[in-house]
């Protein structure tokens, strides 16, 4: 686990390459609550890109959560990220910020509709 980067992931990069070309202003990883992967400035709005496995995308239907080796640790730490996901969006929405989350398919596959669903939010 070690090995595993919270920064600086190959789909925070395609996000990051995304803004650029699409010149949207971006500060990435702020230091506020939840960490999020970019913050959009004077528009309150906190971007996460989710990697799948991690954040439990379609947990209990995805074969990439069939894992053999410790399955209940697993999935036991894969449902308290998705509990600690959905208080941070609660808490940060409560505080007045738009939290805009992508799955890690999404990013990869059009990251140009990322782009516009933020600014569509913005």
């Amino acid at each position: 686990m070690s090995r595993i980067r919270s920064r600086g992931t190959l789909i925070e990069r395609v996000m990051e390459a995304a803004f650029k070309q699409y010149g949207i202003e971006y500060v990435a990883q702020p230091a506020m609550l939840g960490k999020p992967d970019f913050m959009i400035p004077g528009k309150k709005t906190v971007v996460f890109c989710d990697g799948e496995f991690w954040h439990g995308y379609k947990l209990g239907r995805n074969p990439r959560h069939d894992v053999r080796d410790n399955r209940d640790f697993w999935l036991s730490k894969i449902k308290q990220n998705m509990k600690r996901d959905r208080r941070v969006t609660r808490n940060l929405r409560k505080d007045g910020w738009r939290v805009i989350r992508f799955w890690e398919h999404e990013v990869k596959s059009d990251p140009g509709a990322c782009v516009q669903r933020i600014k569509e939010d913005v």
